[in-house]
């Protein structure tokens, strides 16, 4: 069995020391990223956003009116034909 010469194994060794490194970049990046990108996102600032006009408008709904009963009942029946 004939050993592989000494620039295969040259070539080798330096090919897995380019390759190990940048295999494991690649791999790091990649996790980083898919963990990071949700953070940094648009999606959650607008959920964010949502869930405080939801609480606004439950605290608005919730809240007693200063309008008589007739805007009150007016307001109501234009809201109930506009959904």
């Amino acid at each position: 069995m004939n050993s592989p010469g000494f620039r295969t194994r040259l070539f080798a060794i330096l090919s897995l020391f380019a390759l190990v490194p940048a295999l494991a970049l690649t791999l790091v990046w990649g996790v980083v990223a898919t963990r990071t990108l949700p953070l940094v996102s648009g999606s959650a600032a607008w959920e964010r956003l949502a869930e405080s006009g939801r609480a606004a408008v439950g605290a608005v709904r919730a809240a007693p009116s200063p309008r008589s009963s007739a805007t009150r009942c007016a307001y109501t029946n234009s809201n109930s034909r506009s959904r």
